[in-house]
């Protein structure tokens, strides 16, 4: 699988858990840093605690079906995430 293809395969979305920050804050450095997904703000925790993120980063990969097929507390290898994809 090349590169390219991989990006037709997942989505990738980004979760501000909201720990001392602030909505107007991460919406700032999203658009400073031109990050090219989307980030939600999670200021109740909601979906922090629905997926049992204790940590950051936490890097959650789920399949088309929603099931969770990847759980870490680090960013993952390209290799790691092609393999997953497989």
């Amino acid at each position: 699988m090349q590169q390219e293809d991989i990006s037709e395969k997942i989505e990738v979305i980004t979760i501000n858990i909201g720990h001392n920050d602030s909505e107007l804050r991460a919406d700032h450095f999203a658009r400073t840093n031109k990050m090219p997904y989307p980030v939600i703000f999670d200021e109740k925790s909601k979906i922090t605690t629905q997926y049992k993120v204790f940590g950051v980063p936490t890097v959650i990969v789920a399949d088309t079906g929603g099931t969770i097929v990847f759980r870490q507390y680090y960013v993952p290898q390209a290799e790691e995430l092609i393999k997953l994809l497989r």
